[in-house]
């Protein structure tokens, strides 16, 4: 997520991808709308991004269960309202 806070507003885009991390195989799946729908944040100036990860594996004291990162983020000029 703090990644994608660095990123330039335009350039975020949804992806899938695998991650290891202490040993463990992880599936990433970013996703990123902006389309103005209440669902993607009601606002073409502000975008959803959606972070799931999920093991690959489960073991007796893993499981497979995922865990789901919302933020909303707007862009970085100002509107013509600001003063």
């Amino acid at each position: 997520m703090e990644l994608l806070r660095k990123t330039p507003f335009d350039q975020i885009a949804s992806s899938t991808s695998t991650v290891t991390s202490g040993g463990r195989a992880f599936n990433v799946v970013t996703t990123a709308c902006n389309d103005g729908t209440a669902a993607c944040g009601g606002s073409t100036s502000m975008m959803r991004i959606t972070i799931r990860v999920t093991p690959q594996a489960a073991g007796p004291s893993w499981t497979r269960s995922s865990v789901t990162l919302i933020a909303l983020r707007g862009v970085t000029y100002f509107g013509s309202y600001y003063q």
